[in-house]
């Protein structure tokens, strides 16, 4: 299966923030987001960690040792809600 280009990437990662700051303050799984964005929780965990470095989600690890939830930083935030 040939893989996604950098294109479509970037615009599953803009999926996945704007399901993110629909639900602020709310934080997700991976598999979750992955079921709603009807995508592959593996392929949105690696998209998860590239945003995270990116520092436009945040990990909340409070909830869970099992699992990584993730939900959007607050620089994000005000970003989306400066343009909207």
């Amino acid at each position: 299966m040939p893989g996604l280009n950098k294109s479509n990437e970037k615009r599953i990662k803009e999926q996945i923030l704007h399901y993110l700051y629909e639900k602020y303050p709310s934080s997700f799984t991976p598999k979750w987001i992955g079921k709603e964005l009807i995508r592959d929780n593996e392929f949105i965990g690696r998209l998860l960690a590239e945003l995270h470095e990116a520092k436009l989600i945040e990990k909340n690890e409070r909830r869970s040792r099992h699992f990584d939830y993730f939900k959007l930083s607050e620089v994000a935030k005000q970003a989306y809600d400066r343009v909207s």
